[in-house]
């Protein structure tokens, strides 16, 4: 079941080498991975990156859903990545009160920022790339370098920092996307600007307090569309009075 369930959730271009859910963060209530990042999980200045995520159900989530979805009106032609970098932002996103948190390249790494050690990494990402050729390329090579490395004995893996080959075809580069959106589909218009193989220097890490009591949660400005839902990590009850429009 959670097999099947990874599957229909997960990029086509993420590998998944050890279970994540170790490295989740307890107070967490919308987990996603980044491009680069900046030291600190609760620093919205991290960009996420839609290759992974994890949520829980709860009143916070389903309501920032909403609000993630019905934005669209408010940006439009921008796709849902660039929306909810938009989002963060706004001032309804903390009165919301969505725990959101960045997860750790260490862990979560990308083509844009590789994890170093193999002897941690849970999911690859090939992100910052421009060319399916490109990427396939780079995919396969990644796969090559588990394999060895799975090859190595016990002792060995122990004892010293194995890292990848990758990128390769791939670069470093920051990758700067706009999408134009036309009747049924978008086109993309890839630009590469300058490039860099380390993250952005971390800006001061914001207070971790958290307001108490929660405030109420404010109606959204608009009519809240059908959501997907998402399978709760923990039996944590949801609203029972839905949205009427929600057909999930």
């Amino acid at each position: 079941m959670i097999t099947k369930l990874l599957r229909s959730i997960r990029d086509a271009d993420v590998l998944w080498f050890r279970d994540p859910f170790l490295h989740f963060y307890l107070d967490g209530d919308f987990q996603i991975s980044c491009d680069f990042f900046r030291s600190n999980p609760s620093d919205i200045n991290n960009q996420p990156n839609g290759g992974f995520n994890y949520v829980k159900s709860n009143k916070h989530t389903i309501k920032f859903y909403q609000f993630w979805y019905t934005s669209r009106e408010t940006y439009p032609g921008l796709h849902d990545q660039d929306v909810l970098d938009k989002i963060k932002f706004d001032p309804l996103f903390s009165i919301i009160g969505v725990k959101m948190r960045f997860l750790d390249t260490a862990y979560f790494g990308g083509f844009c920022q590789p994890s170093k050690d193999l002897n941690h990494v849970c999911t690859m990402h090939a992100n910052c790339c421009i060319g399916l050729d490109h990427k396939v390329h780079d995919l396969k090579v990644m796969l090559e370098d588990w394999r060895k490395f799975l090859s190595l004995p016990t002792n060995v893996k122990a004892l010293q920092s194995t890292s990848w080959t990758i990128p390769q075809k791939c670069s470093f580069g920051s990758i700067s996307i706009v999408r134009r959106k036309t009747c049924c589909d978008y086109n993309f218009e890839l630009k590469i600007e300058s490039f860099r193989d380390s993250a952005p220097s971390p800006s001061a890490p914001p207070s971790e307090s958290e307001p108490e009591p929660e405030p109420e949660l404010p109606p959204l400005p608009s009519s809240e569309p059908s959501l997907a839902s998402l399978p709760p990590s923990e039996p944590e009850p949801v609203p029972s009075s839905p949205p009427s429009d929600d057909s999930d």
